[in-house]
């Protein structure tokens, strides 16, 4: 599984994934125009303008996607979402800790989810992030906003890894590759570029 920044041309691959993915969400509410299902081609490619997407890839095609932007201190995390055949691979983990090493200067990080999706709000757990308020859409649907707060920012991707000196460069932005858990990992655009085997 690789982990790239998406660009504006996965903008469909990305709109089918989100459909595909929030269906189940879709069930567990009996609540089908939830916003991610209803979200256009025009509206996705939009986001891309003013928000930063990762993508994560396996077996040839984007099996999970995530999208964020920081407005001051604060990141806004949105869109997880992993491929229904893909999911508890640790895919949804990955993304979000990498998605947060693309905004350094962040010192909160927050996102939300509907009430009554326990594996999401078990997952952000997981990596940090806790519960600080819902609020009711409507009949059938209350969100939680979750919070995550840092220090001076998340500990940088360089800080995390051993930098490998006899590497070539990122193949995608020609930056810094490192060796994160035996995967190599450009410290610049976040590419995951090869399993490190030696």
């Amino acid at each position: 599984m690789e982990i790239r920044p998406a660009v504006i041309e996965d903008a469909e691959a990305i709109l089918a994934l989100q459909r595909l993915a929030y269906q189940s969400e879709a069930a567990i509410y009996d609540h089908f125009t939830l916003r991610p299902l209803t979200e256009t081609l025009g509206d996705i490619r939009d986001r891309f303008h003013d928000r930063r997407f990762l993508k994560a890839i396996e077996d040839g095609q984007i099996v999970g996607s995530v999208r964020a932007f920081q407005n001051e201190a604060g990141c806004h995390v949105e869109r997880l979402v992993v491929h229904p055949d893909y999911r508890r691979r640790g895919i949804g983990m990955a993304l979000l800790k990498v998605i947060e090493t693309c905004f350094p200067t962040a010192r909160r990080f927050d996102l939300f989810t509907g009430h009554k999706s326990e594996g999401n709000i078990r997952l952000y757990e997981r990596v940090g992030y806790r519960a600080v308020r819902q609020e009711q859409v409507n009949e059938k649907v209350s969100l939680v906003f979750m919070e995550k707060a840092v220090g001076g920012g998340p500990t940088p991707i360089s800080e995390l890894a051993e930098e490998k000196t006899d590497r070539q460069a990122c193949p995608v932005c020609g930056g810094r590759l490192l060796d994160i858990r035996r995967k190599l990992c450009c410290a610049q655009c976040h590419s995951i570029i090869e399993t490190c085997c030696d």
